[in-house]
């Protein structure tokens, strides 16, 4: 199949062990820049040592956010429009949002699903991952960069299959 005629897919969205573990990296980098900064640099700037602290603290809690907030459940693509599903099958992003590939890892992509209008609500950040389903990871990549097509088939109507062509 081209990326013209991707069929209709659908992905399960989760929680990332390995985005918790690069962001926590990250975090722990940080805390050891700032340990050292303040061990060997800043000598008595007390204030500065406790304000880049504080702002270390605020930032560590802003990326935990982030990663528990992260939206779960079921992208769909019909063919002419993606859906974000929760784990109950309801839709979280209404109207169809546009996705917007941020990342491409090749095995990981990292996506937006922007509202179409502001009133619409809020973009949501999803992380995909081969693994979640190896056997439909072709045709999600092959949907994520193929234009809509009108008149396409339901998604609702997917089972997945092993033997999808790439």
């Amino acid at each position: 199949l081209s990326a013209a005629t991707a069929p209709p897919v659908r992905y399960p969205v989760v929680r990332s062990c390995w985005v918790a573990v690069a962001l926590a990296i990250y975090a722990v980098a940080g805390a050891v820049a700032l340990a050292a900064w303040a061990v060997f640099c800043a000598g008595d700037q007390l204030v500065a040592v406790t304000l880049s602290a504080v702002l270390w603290l605020v930032c560590s809690l802003l990326v935990l956010w982030f990663w528990r907030t992260a939206p779960s459940g079921t992208l769909v693509w019909s063919g002419s429009d993606w859906t974000l599903e929760s784990p109950q099958g309801q839709a979280l992003s209404t109207p169809p949002p546009r996705l917007q590939v941020h990342l491409d890892l090749q095995h990981r992509l990292w996506l937006r699903l922007q509202p179409e209008s502001s009133q619409a609500g809020s973009a949501l950040w999803l992380w995909l991952e081969r693994r979640s389903q190896p056997a439909l990871w072709d045709d999600v990549r092959r949907a994520v960069y193929s234009p809509a097509r009108s008149g396409s088939a339901n998604a609702s109507n997917i089972t997945p299959h092993s033997d999808s062509p790439a």
